[in-house]
């Protein structure tokens, strides 16, 4: 299970708005074997602003490839 896995199921079960803290504190407790360090990081990455941008991203690198281009990350 990766991190963003084991938030999402967090939220499913317990609802509504939660706190990086709340959601660490419930991975900790029913998932045990599970204990990553950052969860405010990971929690802002799944919004949908950035998640907008990888799929933006995504889209060049395909729209590249298709064309018989390479994308270099500088």
């Amino acid at each position: 299970m990766t991190q963003e896995e084991a938030i999402i199921s967090a939220f499913e079960i317990m609802g509504g708005e939660k706190r990086p803290k709340e959601i660490e504190a419930w991975v900790i407790h029913h998932l045990s074997g599970y204990n990553w360090k950052d969860y405010r990081t990971v929690m802002a990455d799944m919004t949908m602003p950035n998640m907008a941008v990888i799929q933006i991203h995504t889209e060049g690198v395909l729209f590249l490839q298709e064309r018989g281009l390479e994308y270099i990350d500088s």
